[in-house]
This record gives C-alpha cells, structure tokens and sequence, in this order.
C-alpha cells in the first residue's frame, strides 16, 4: 500500500508539470536609459521588475490553451505602478485582475522621481493566438500613443498647456539632473543646470539666461561633441515661456547633425511631433484669419488675430497677419501712421523670431538685401538635411541679420561635425566675431591665440562685400541711380 501511494504522488506531481503551459516573455521599455537613471533607484527597480516577469511567467503557466498576453506597467512619478492587462483569445477577468493584484501585491515597487517610467511584457503561451486577426481586449494604448491621443485631441490653448506642463515637469528635471555637480564637475554646465531646477529662466529674458549669457557658450564647449544637452536645455527654456518660434528653430539646427546622447534623440523625437500638430493648429487659425480678409471682412480679421494672440503672444507669424489686417483698415490713413504701424510690427514680429520672413516696406539697399536673405531662409532650409547641406550659408545670413546668438550656434555645429569642409574659412573666427557681439568677453581669455581685432575687420568687410556684389543690392542702387537721374535732368 505504502508503495502504490507513492507512486500514486509521483504520477500527480508529473501530471502538474506536464500541464504546465510553456511561457515566452518579451520586455519592451518606453523611457530611454538615461532617463531611467535619473528619475528612478535601479538598485530597487531591476529586482523588482524580475520578481513582476517571475511573476507573469508563473501565473500564465497555469492557463491552458494558446494566448498571446500584454502586461503594461507605467509608474507616473511619485505614484505607485499602474498595471493592464490584455489578451488574446482574451482571458477571463478574474484570471487578469487575479494576476494585476499580484503585481500590485509585490514587495519593495520603487517610486519614479521625475518623470513616467513604463515598460511592456508581451507573453507568448504554448504557440500564442492562432488567429492573427483576432484583437486584444481589453484594448490598451502604449505610453506614447495615450499622450499623442490627448495632444492631438485638445485645441491650440489645450495643446500649449500640455506642450509645457510636460516639458517643465518631466523634461527639464531630467536635464538638471544630468547638469547637476553631482554627476558633472563642469562648472559652466551646473550653472545652466542651476538655471533649470530653479526654474529663474522664467523670470528672466531667455537670451540673458543663454545666447548673453558667457556660462552658457562654455558649457557647450564643455560637453562632449553629439550632446544635445545645453541646446535641448535652450529649447525647453522657450517652450516654457511660450516662445515657440525660437523653440522650433533650434530645434531644427540641433537635429541638423547625427546626435550621440539617445537621450537627446528621444526627447527630440517627441518634441517634434507636438511642435508639428501645434504649428499644424496655428495655420488654421491663419487660414481662419485670411478668408475673412479675402472677404473683405477686415475689422473681424484684426479681431481674430488679435484673440489667438492672447493664447501665443510670441508668435512672429500671427503678429505679423494682426498689423497686416490693421493696415488694410488704414489704406486710406496718414502716411506717417502706416509707417509707425509697420516700425511697430517689424519691432514685435523680430523679437519674436529675429529671422522671420516678412514683406515689409524696405527703405534703402540694404535693407532690400537683408528682405532678401530672410526670403532665402524659406527657401533653403527646409528641413534637417538642408540645414546640414547648407549650414555655411545659414551662418552667414543669421550674421547679416545680425542675429549674433543664432549665428554662433551654427558655427559652432561646422566646428563640431564639419571642421575641415570650409578650408577657405576661419570658422572659428567666425563663432568668436559672434560672442564678441553678444557681450561676451570671457571668450578673449580661452581663445586669445585664435582671434584678433583684425580678424574680426575682416569678417565685416567680407561680410559688406558679400551684400554689396549681390543681385539685389545692386539691382537696388542701379535703380536709386536712374531715378537720381532722372529727376536731376526734370
């Protein structure tokens, strides 16, 4: 008897085993690596997240049949893990909330401290679902798609909101965290690091915290060549003080060149797609703007973009349409007027982006010549390669126009990634002519061998020849002289 009990037991035991369904695991995170360091303690979060596919593994091995399984994990900062489950053939509900409270029920969950963390468990079990057209239920969305959903569902305030709520509470964290002196002994670059966990940039001028700013140029040459870091902290301090022009613009410059921090990658990934859907929502409400004034509906036009202008004050594009549908209220008005209004609206529009393209009343030569680099812009750099394929041109238009910040940046992009294509520049000169126009003093002392007085005259007399041999100057002047002529011989 005593034996045939045992065998008895030995049979059960193999039975469990052999009932046991075979699991296949897959991880898939969606927070880049570097970010995983500073927003959570990976001393807690890989045990943790060993004993949760452990976990997975051992419960889905007690069902029977084929099934493929979602397991979503998202830890918004300072909250406890949130779990869903998916299946399909889908399983039932008290299996999932079963092996949701058992996650849940887990010892020593670590607290995400800056921003979201999420990873996905894809589970194969036996041979998966054997109906490819079979879906997940209950469906669930993947951390990105929930935030594109919601962005792309909300209007141009809504968005605006989203835009730099993420970007002040989860983004710039992550930056200072990097810029820190904990993990940089770079003084330049812990001073623009405590610029960002203070959040004193909002209170201040953006160009005073960076472009004037001489900790701001030295932190950038401080990091290694491919870190995004010190230009992706610039971009972030404009999209927190709703300057998204200028936001836009370097971060076209910055993805101009391969970039080796991934971390910079995936942020500039997600700022471009809100930066496209918002910029998306900004020309309809132009194309909103100019069928009133097609119409003739003047008055109702300057209103329209007189109210979005509440929402995006520092829009170049929409302050430009608001003094253009003012002066088409004023065509019968003084001259004098017209010509403040469009002195006021070149003042607000460039301070806005400093580069816009707009048609305004050019005075003389010169500024027919600058009208003309600004249109040049819209033609030439279109996108990331372009800017790449012609960053020497872009350098120089940003130093006719006198946009010193912008210029420097671009020179030191060819310094970094293209050093040897342009033998016949002195690049370098050319990003030290431009801190020296910015204020900057501090540079003579890091790079005294390199410049001089007389570089830099050289730079603005090849600068003046460059504009005066130009089509435009000269078909100008040419014009300017006929009509001297003309009146002279009247």
């Amino acid at each position: 008897m005593r034996i045939t009990g045992l065998i008895f037991i030995a049979f059960f035991y193999v039975s469990i085993i052999q009932a046991q369904s075979n699991v296949e695991l897959k991880v898939e995170t969606f927070t880049d690596p570097k970010v995983i360091v500073a927003t959570l303690d990976t001393n807690y979060l890989y045990p943790w997240r060993n004993r949760v596919l452990a976990s997975v593994k051992a419960f889905l091995s007690l069902e029977n049949g084929n099934h493929d399984v979602m397991v979503l994990v998202t830890m918004s900062k300072g909250k406890t893990a949130y779990i869903e489950l998916s299946s399909r053939p889908k399983l039932k509900k008290e299996t999932t909330d079963h092996l949701i409270r058992r996650i849940g029920a887990l010892s020593r969950p670590p607290r995400s401290r800056l921003t979201e963390y999420a990873f996905l468990i894809e589970a194969k079990v036996n041979r998966g679902c054997q109906d490819p057209q079979l879906k997940f239920l209950p469906q669930i969305a993947l951390p990105e798609e929930k935030v594109r959903t919601k962005f792309e569902a909300a209007d141009l305030k809504g968005k605006i909101d989203l835009f730099q709520h993420w970007v002040l509470n989860d983004v710039i964290p992550v930056l200072a965290y990097y810029e820190d002196s904990v993990r940089t002994s770079q003084k330049a670059v812990n001073a623009i690091g405590e610029i960002l966990s203070t959040n004193s940039f909002l209170h201040l001028s953006s160009s005073n915290v960076t472009v004037n700013n001489p900790d701001y140029w030295k932190a950038s040459a401080e990091i290694e060549v491919g870190d995004g870091l010190i230009i992706l902290s610039k971009i972030c301090m404009h999209i927190a003080k709703g300057e998204f022009d200028l936001a836009k613009r370097y971060l076209n410059i910055a993805q101009a060149f391969p970039e080796q921090n991934s971390m910079a990658l995936n942020f500039y990934n997600q700022l471009n797609f809100r930066m496209e859907w918002l910029f998306d929502d900004l020309k309809e409400e132009i194309r909103n703007g100019k069928k009133m004034q097609i119409e003739g509906d003047f008055k109702n036009a300057e209103l329209h973009y007189a109210e979005v202008l509440k929402i995006i004050p520092n829009s170049a594009l929409f302050n430009y349409e608001f003094y253009y549908a003012k002066s088409l209220l004023m065509s019968e008005g003084e001259p004098e007027d017209i010509i403040q209004l469009w002195k006021d609206c070149k003042e607000i529009v460039y301070r806005c982006d400093p580069l816009f393209n707009m048609n305004a009343p050019a005075r003389n030569s010169v500024d027919l010549y600058l009208m003309s680099k600004r249109h040049e812009i819209n033609l030439l750099f279109t996108n990331q390669m372009s800017i790449e394929q012609n960053i020497l041109e872009y350098a120089d238009i940003a130093l006719d126009l006198k946009v010193y910040g912008f210029a420097a940046h671009l020179y030191w992009l060819i310094l970094q990634n293209k050093p040897d294509d342009f033998p016949q520049r002195d690049i370098l000169a050319h990003y030290l002519y431009c801190l020296e126009k910015l204020g900057d003093t501090e540079f003579l002392h890091r790079y005294e061998s390199d410049y001089s007085r007389q570089k830099s005259r050289k730079i603005e007399k090849e600068r003046k020849k460059a504009m005066e041999n130009s089509p435009e100057f000269m078909r100008s002047k040419g014009i300017k002289a006929k009509d001297k002529k003309k009146k002279n011989a009247n």
